[in-house]
């Protein structure tokens, strides 16, 4: 099995774009709008999504509104487990049952936020599209006097 292709965006990004051998560039003009948040959610949902709207801004774009939802509302839904779980009686059916649903939330709102990368090491691993024109990733180093000087002279001439 060969290594897989490097996307066209990650070469755009990294300043290795070349048309003749990658092909046209995506055109990524319809989902460059930021998402809009969507009517039903409220409450903690609501905010928990104009926070990370803040934090992604630039990053996310208008394609994303459902998995950015969606990981809104599984933060809503931690959040009223743990609103129940504070009142509830440790040792109880019911209180096993909510740590339960507690932490099928938890992890189900890790898994969508690693895809935004909102951890320090997720966001390592996140490949995030170019927005603006690419530039080189190296810069060139200064002159030095060898180079100014040329190549060394030939002995007899």
């Amino acid at each position: 099995m060969g290594r897989h292709r490097k996307p066209i965006e990650k070469h755009v990004l990294d300043g290795t774009y070349r048309a003749d051998r990658h092909g046209v560039k995506p055109d990524d003009s319809a989902s460059v709008q930021t998402p809009t948040k969507p009517a039903d959610l409220q409450g903690p949902a609501g905010q928990c999504w104009d926070r990370v709207v803040a934090v992604l801004a630039g990053i996310v774009r208008d394609r994303d509104t459902e998995q950015l939802a969606e990981l809104c509302r599984w933060w809503a839904r931690i959040q009223r487990v743990g609103e129940v779980l504070d009142k509830a009686k440790p040792g109880t059916l019911e209180y096993g049952r909510l740590m339960n649903a507690a932490s099928t939330a938890a992890a189900t709102f890790d898994r969508l936020a690693k895809r935004f990368g909102l951890t320090p090491a997720d966001r390592a691993q996140l490949h995030v599209e170019a927005t603006g024109p690419a530039k080189a990733k190296v810069a060139t180093r200064p002159k030095t006097a060898l180079d100014k000087a040329g190549p060394p002279k030939k002995k007899g001439k």
